[in-house]
């Protein structure tokens, strides 16, 4: 959604890349893999440690199901949504904005 003079603002042009560079990846860990990609190039920092702990739940989800989880498997990805919501109770609210943020 476009703002002032028809220029997005910057979250604007974060969901942009993100959906552009994301909409053809089947599998959940090459999507995590290069949201850190984009945050890096973003020079977005990730303080709480976020990227590690969802890395950690899709390694725990992906070695339940005994496979690869790819991103159209609603069952694994209710897992991994799960897996997220345990870490948001955990830690903090942010973290879930930040989940918000890059898990489109």
């Amino acid at each position: 959604m476009p703002c002032r003079a028809g220029l997005l603002s910057e979250s604007e042009r974060i969901k942009y890349t993100i959906q552009s560079r994301t909409q053809n990846i089947p599998d959940a860990r090459t999507y995590l893999l290069t949201l850190k990609e984009i945050r890096i190039k973003r020079g977005l920092p990730d303080d709480l440690g976020a990227e590690a702990m969802m890395m950690d739940a899709l390694e725990k989800v992906e070695k339940e199901l005994k496979k690869p989880l790819l991103r159209s498997d609603k069952k694994g990805m209710a897992l991994l949504t799960a897996e997220f919501d345990k870490i948001n109770k955990k830690y903090c609210s942010k973290l879930y904005l930040f989940f918000l943020l890059f898990f489109v």
